[in-house]
């Protein structure tokens, strides 16, 4: 007896279920491959090379699952489906929990690292950390796809089940790309996204089965999310080591957050850390004293070599948690007008009152890009100090460069200074030398100050840059760095053979940073 086709209205119901869960599955597979790299930032950062090595590994497990999901489909069935999705959600719960235990053992202690091995040790540790936490429970999502497809091949008469399962996991895909950056990874952390991710895992597999286990799925799904939304007390990320105690962590939109105190010669030190850079600290104060020990004390001394008795403005690009402004406004505050912190990101900038304080009128903090802060912001200022970093040990490329510097130079008054603090082994290294080579582009002359015990080399520019650092002591705490400034004083008029122009064309400031001479 023949059977008449099946109704269009017939085949779209049955095949529905299927699609929604391609796409939850593939808006599983992006929240976690984002979230991964956010929650081994910590040890390893959040460079180019760690996200290539997240990136490669989860394609790497995706090709090899839909290989292996490919001679399953012979004999699909959506059991087969369910259960590789259900394993995937499990370790993804499982990975955010073992990641603190695995993680440090891959990692150098912080005493044995340099602004220039810490990015090599961070890219091997991201990629050994991908591939064991992650990309076991990736390669069951790739599994499932080819099976997935099979069932919804059966349940059509024509042959478009491959497109419409990938434009339905692609859909998927980009809602997972958004999630993270643009609520779950502020919101709930990078565990908190690392569920969630389970969650559509345990969801897609629950509209694949039948009533009665695709119930129990989705139940487990709605209960991993309430216990995310009504509260949770995960273990601390990055605990305190030896000689450092963990006052707060944050994971905001763009880095993890640390602030921890330490012991240092008699004192107790309130350092700000991001990311990977436990040994490095982007705000620091010290509970007996206004100075910092650090570069930000060199420049706290700029105002002293701006000629006139007329008030300062002063724009900090990187501003951090305020420490700069704070030394300011205790021991040069009758020098300066105002001063103009710009900070990427709010979490940072929303800890000043640790740090320098909290910003009061004309004083300002501006959440923003330092480079499209610098096209906004008119100015003019009489000193503008770049003390951005990015991954720790680098000048973030937009901003190290030909063009940026020209921006900055346009906002200079005429009796202005500009200051870049850098992160390098020393001024002949070949991050040095493209920096001196890039900043004689726009100005003249380049003077160089060290500052003793650290890597931080500040590097002085501008129309009202004096050619010797006549600085007479005050009797204040910054004559300890004004005796810095005048020892380490040094004039660069001519570039070296084969230094390195950074345009924006061209900025590769992570590669130059890691080599020495």
């Amino acid at each position: 007896m023949e059977h008449p086709p099946k109704r269009a209205d017939e085949e779209t119901t049955s095949i529905v279920p299927l699609l929604i869960a391609a796409a939850a599955a593939g808006a599983a597979t992006m929240t976690a491959e984002l979230s991964a790299t956010r929650l081994l930032a910590p040890w390893f950062g959040a460079s180019i090379h760690a996200w290539t090595h997240v990136i490669a590994t989860v394609l790497g497990a995706m090709a090899i699952g839909y290989a292996i999901g490919s001679r399953l489909a012979l004999r699909p069935s959506a059991q087969l489906v369910a259960r590789g999705w259900v394993i995937g959600g499990i370790l993804f719960v499982i990975a955010p929990f073992v990641a603190p235990t695995i993680a440090p053992l891959l990692v150098p202690s912080p005493e044995t690292q340099t602004p220039i091995t810490i990015a090599t040790d961070a890219a091997w540790g991201s990629f050994i950390s991908t591939l064991l936490l992650f990309a076991p429970a990736v390669l069951m999502l790739g599994a499932s796809t080819p099976i997935l497809i099979r069932l919804v091949a059966l349940r059509t008469t024509d042959h478009t089940a491959p497109g419409r399962v990938l434009a339905a996991s692609t859909i998927g895909s980009l809602i997972g790309t958004y999630l993270p950056a643009f609520f779950l990874l502020e919101s709930f952390g990078s565990r908190g996204s690392m569920i969630v991710a389970a969650s559509l895992c345990f969801l897609a597999a629950a509209l694949v089965m039948s009533s009665r286990i695709g119930r129990s799925l989705a139940s487990i799904s709605c209960i991993c999310l309430v216990m995310l939304v009504i509260g949770r007390s995960w273990p601390t990320l990055v605990p305190s080591a030896s000689g450092d105690t963990l006052v707060l962590e944050k994971e905001s939109a763009y880095q993890y957050v640390r602030v921890s105190t330490t012991a240092m010669d008699g004192a107790t030190a309130t350092n700000l850390s991001l990311d990977e850079g436990r040994g490095e600290f982007h705000s620091r104060r010290l509970d007996n004293a206004v100075t910092t020990g650090a570069y930000y004390d060199v420049l706290a001394c700029l105002p002293d070599l701006v000629g006139g008795a007329i008030p300062l403005d002063v724009l900090v690009i990187g501003g951090g948690a305020g420490t700069l402004r704070g030394i300011l406004r205790s021991l040069q505050n009758s020098r300066v007008a105002s001063v103009t912190d710009v900070e990427l990101d709010p979490i940072v900038a929303g800890l000043a009152d640790r740090f320098g304080g909290v910003a009061v009128p004309p004083d300002r903090v501006v959440i923003a890009d330092g480079r499209a802060a610098l096209r906004s912001m008119r100015g003019p200022y009489d000193i503008v100090v770049l003390d951005a970093y990015a991954r720790q040990a680098a000048i973030p490329a937009h901003l190290g460069t030909v063009e940026a510097i020209q921006l900055m130079r346009d906002r200079l008054t005429r009796r202005g200074i500009l200051a870049i603090n850098a992160s390098l082994a020393d001024v002949e290294s070949p991050l040095g030398q493209a920096l001196i080579a890039t900043l004689l582009r726009v100005f003249p002359e380049v003077r160089t100050v060290g500052v003793p015990g650290s890597w931080n080399v500040q590097f002085l520019c501008g129309p009202g840059l004096p050619p010797t650092p006549d600085l007479k002591d005050r009797g204040d705490a910054l004559d300890v760095a004004r005796g810095w400034i005048r020892a380490g004083w040094c004039t660069h008029t001519s570039v070296a053979p084969g230094a390195f122009v950074l345009t924006d064309d061209c900025a590769p400031l992570e590669t130059l940073a890691r080599k020495v001479r």
